[in-house]
């Protein structure tokens, strides 16, 4: 009898058991990791993994200490968060630029104690013991730790990330279609998600512009339209198909996904220098072995946030299960065969001038305060359905082309069919950059001069606002660079 118990007891476990491995296995195959055999992983995964932090647990208040060629030793990390709470911007920067330099001549007297081959003495210490010991000579390292540089700093992005996600539903299946219809993976759609977090209005220190944020020099050698009429860089779909011109070149050049991709950030000459001067195709060794003087910190990480960027963002709902993607945009295309006014396309289109330029961000001012015209050959992006009719109005003749892009969201049910999501659409289309701006009628608004100190979030608590109203109404492009005689609307609710 004893030995019929037993017998059902470990039937019973292992029955239970084998029930606990089919869902963790489970649960590991719902999680996307980016395919091997188009993605190098493999001797990446610690960077992979420090840049998924960065984007999903630490935010903008949080700034991560850590070994510059070794990004994923982590030293520490400090939190401005409390302090944020009662400092106004300007105060918080300068704070938080002396608590830095603070928190770096800590570690590196650390460093210093470590390498000269002292026991560790604090908690600091030890926690680098720990993470060195992976390394074979952790003494050889922690003096190398030490050579100018190597203590770093890296500010999270978490929000900024998330709203990148969210950003990315308007516009990601038209991208991916446009990769797939050029040979390029799909899964380069999300890159725009390290470039400019999908910001759609982006502009670099170095005048790079747009979601794929394009130079104007190398835009126009991928067949970009960039003059004082039109931008293209700044149009997310014209833009598209010139990332994936540059991109299919670079594969075709490099014959390695990791390579072409890092390229984008360093160029096409500097990676096949890389390839040349390591013998190797292999990214890791790339990254461990190559010396370019301009192949720094951005662009030997490149890569790896690309990779980070694309598991987040598949698995967004594991990392930020409220985030709600914004809805597609279905647009048709309409290429114009003569020139026309700004005014008259935005009659014709029957939106207001802020929505058509949301759909033609390609417009430049001058065309905009009618100085020139929007020219022949350029390509216009109306709401699904409006194309005919702006045809019709415009009268155009037989050589136009109206070309109608329809963009569908696919996604797989149990049976394998197709479930189409379609973009809800209205006569009152909100604007998806005004979601979280509440709406004041112009009369509400009085004007305000900038004050010596004055900051967004200053003013914006003078008047009873949010930050994100005084610098959606005022057109801020960056609000840390407010100037003194400046002149903003304001509410004048409370005053």
């Amino acid at each position: 009898m004893k030995a019929f118990i037993n017998f059902i007891f470990l039937v019973l476990f292992f029955s239970i058991f084998s029930v606990i491995k089919v869902e963790a296995a489970e649960a590991e195959s719902y999680f996307y990791t980016a395919p091997e055999n188009i993605f190098q992983r493999r001797g990446l995964e610690d960077r992979i993994n420090f840049w998924k932090g960065i984007f999903t647990k630490y935010g903008e208040k949080q700034d991560v200490f850590h070994y510059r060629d070794y990004p994923w030793i982590v030293y520490s990390v400090v939190d401005y968060e409390k302090k944020s709470q009662i400092l106004e911007d300007f105060q918080l920067r300068d704070f938080r630029k002396k608590n830095n330099q603070a928190e770096i001549k800590k570690i590196r007297k650390a460093l210093t104690r470590l390498a000269e081959g002292k026991k560790p003495s604090n908690e600091l210490e030890s926690r680098i013991e720990r993470l060195f010991s992976k390394f074979s000579t952790p003494r050889k390292y922690y003096k190398l730790a030490l050579e100018d540089g190597q203590i770093r700093y890296q500010t999270g992005i978490r929000e900024r990330f998330m709203d990148g996600i969210r950003r990315s539903g308007r516009y990601l299946y038209i991208i991916e279609d446009e990769l797939a219809k050029s040979g390029v993976p799909v899964e380069l759609s999300r890159l725009p998600l390290v470039e400019s977090s999908f910001n759609y209005e982006a502009y670099s220190s170095v005048g790079a512009a747009g979601i794929w944020q394009f130079m104007r020099s190398t835009g126009k050698i991928y067949n970009m339209t960039i003059n004082n009429q039109i931008d293209e860089r700044r149009d997310p779909i014209e833009s598209t198909q010139a990332a994936a011109r540059y991109l299919k070149n670079s594969y075709n050049n490099l014959g390695v996904w990791s390579v072409a991709i890092t390229s984008y950030n360093h160029g096409l000459a500097g990676m096949q220098r890389a390839v040349k001067d390591t013998g190797s195709k292999n990214m890791a060794t790339i990254i461990n072995q190559y010396n370019g003087k301009t192949f720094g910190f951005a662009s030997k990480n490149f890569y790896t946030e690309f990779i980070a960027a694309l598991e987040v963002e598949k698995n967004y709902k594991h990392y930020f299960p409220e985030l709600e993607k914004e809805a597609p945009w279905y647009v048709d295309k309409i290429k114009l065969n003569s020139s026309y006014t700004f005014k008259q396309l935005v009659s014709t289109s029957e939106m207001s001038q802020d929505q058509f330029l949301w759909y033609n961000r390609a417009i430049m001012s001058p065309v905009i305060k009618g100085r020139a015209k929007v020219p022949a050959g350029y390509v216009l992006k109306v709401p699904e359905g409006k194309g005919k009719i702006v045809v019709a109005k415009l009268k155009i003749g037989g050589n136009m082309l109206s070309e109608k892009t329809t963009v569908v969201a696919k996604a797989k049910t149990k049976n394998n069919n197709v479930i189409v999501a379609k973009a809800k659409r209205s006569k009152n289309t909100k604007l998806a950059s005004n979601k979280s701006v509440s709406k004041k009628k112009g009369s509400n608004m009085i004007a305000y001069k900038v004050r010596r100190g004055d900051t967004v979030a200053s003013i914006a608590k003078k008047f009873s606002m949010s930050k994100k109203e005084v610098i959606a109404y005022n057109n801020i492009k960056n609000p840390s660079k407010l100037r003194a005689g400046q002149t903003l609307k304001v509410s004048k609710e409370n005053v």
